[in-house]
């Protein structure tokens, strides 16, 4: 019976303290509605319905995006597609963590698809809508492949959303 107590404690403790390393993000990850691809369809229209202006520089982030992917991650460093990045497990610790591929901007979603290495390369996708400098949802899964424009990446999601493993791995990562 005093086990039962101690882990139930220990769940308590491990729950109040991982809502407060929280607290000082504006935006939640809420890992549920991403890993269930609630949010794809809002997403979806958004990128079938607004004009977006494309990017591959990283200077394009807009800064409250920045800032807030910044305490999420606890330093969230991206490099320009020509730039070096940590891309494997011998690269430079002071090189950055990601890598551009491309982002555009929305009147309300920014999307950014960038590499992260590590023991292998992963191509992240993020897609983020916004009301003026406040975030409302964010979505992040993975794709295949280099995408480059918003039609490309809605296509890609609507064909890789209902397969096993086609765009989250059951891990949300950004």
């Amino acid at each position: 019976m005093l086990r039962i107590g101690g882990y139930t404690l220990v769940l308590i403790l491990t729950s109040v303290l991982s809502v407060v390393g929280q607290q000082n993000c504006n935006c939640v990850v809420d890992t549920e509605r991403i890993l269930l691809n609630v949010d794809l369809d809002h997403f979806l229209y958004g990128l079938s319905n607004q004009v977006f202006r494309g990017s591959a520089h990283k200077d394009d982030v807009p800064k409250f995006i920045l800032d807030e992917l910044d305490c999420l991650t606890k330093g969230f460093s991206l490099a320009n597609p020509n730039q070096d990045y940590q891309c494997c497990c011998t690269s430079p610790q002071n090189l950055p963590k990601r890598k551009l591929l491309y982002l555009a901007k929305g009147k309300d979603i920014f999307v950014m698809t960038y590499l992260t290495g590590g023991y292998g390369v992963e191509t992240h996708l993020l897609l983020i809508e916004f009301s003026g400098e406040k975030i409302k949802r964010l979505w992040a899964g993975f794709v295949d492949r280099d995408l480059k424009s918003p039609e490309k990446i809605a296509s890609y999601i609507r064909g890789h959303r209902y397969k096993e493993w086609g765009l989250n791995t059951n891990i949300v990562g950004l």
